[in-house]
């Protein structure tokens, strides 16, 4: 409407006539229903339809002789800028459903990484770095000289990596200890 109003101004303001005309007999209309009577309604301003087919027929006209006046080069420039922005124009409805997938896609892929950092192999890989760099021949050594500096030299302890998950611990081995549960599930030695 607002080229309309620089190009074409009478047809503008003939336009809002005619609206705001029908607007007024609408709202007219709509007060006299209650009382199903229909009283006397005050003519409309010449209707702009006519005017308007003239105009759509000059533009037709127009954009013929523009099209007949194109070589085939820039015909096929102007069809491929009008395809883009007719599929600009349709693909600006679903940005919001486009950049929400891009931040979904981006915490999945946060996410995804998270859990590569703590899979199971890499853990138990990093603990047998671990044991394998400090616990050495020496500190066996150390600790069999601890026992027996506590009076246990008579246990057979060792440290050794087992179990699945390859955690280190110490095994004691007592030829004459026993355990006992006790209702609460702990042990006591006897």
């Amino acid at each position: 409407m607002d080229e309309l109003h620089e190009s074409e101004p009478t047809l503008a303001a003939a336009i809002d006539e005619y609206t705001t005309a029908l607007k007024a007999r609408q709202a007219r209309v709509v007060a006299m229903a209650p009382n199903r009577k229909l009283d006397r309604l005050e003519p409309l301003p010449a209707s702009p339809v006519p005017t308007i087919k003239e105009l759509h027929g000059r533009y037709v006209n127009e954009a013929g002789q523009l099209m007949k006046a194109m070589t085939p080069e820039e015909r096929e420039q102007k069809s491929k800028v009008l395809a883009d922005l007719d599929a600009r124009t349709k693909l600006a409805g679903l940005l919001p459903k486009v950049l929400e997938a891009i931040e979904w896609h981006r915490r999945d892929h946060a996410f995804g990484e998270a859990i590569k950092g703590c899979s199971t192999r890499s853990i138990t890989g990093k603990t047998t770095e671990l044991y394998e760099a400090h616990v050495t021949e020496e500190l066996r050594s150390a600790f069999t000289q601890e026992l027996a500096n506590l009076g246990l030299g008579g246990l057979d302890v060792i440290l050794e990596m087992t179990g699945q998950k390859r955690c280190p611990h110490a095994t004691a081995q007592a030829p004459y200890r026993t355990t006992a549960r006790t209702r609460e599930g702990l042990r006591y030695p006897q």
